[in-house]
């Protein structure tokens, strides 16, 4: 299942609203968050961001028909 409270956690911190979110759709919203924990990192942190593997793994799973997260 997926965590639909982190995504609405992690897109808070870069600024982005629950509307704002459920407007993206999920490709939209991985590379959002990807560049904004680029440009806000040191390099050395690790974040909790799924990888390119997971993300394609949950998207095969939930389907990508639905131009967004709701």
């Amino acid at each position: 299942m997926i965590p639909w409270g982190r995504f609405y956690e992690n897109a808070g911190a870069a600024g982005f609203t629950p509307r704002e979110v459920k407007e993206m759709s999920l490709w939209e919203y991985n590379f959002t968050l990807s560049g904004f924990r680029k440009f806000h990192s040191t390099g050395e942190e690790k974040t909790n961001a799924p990888s390119e593997d997971e993300f394609e793994r949950w998207t095969s799973m939930f389907g990508t028909s639905s131009p967004s997260i709701r």
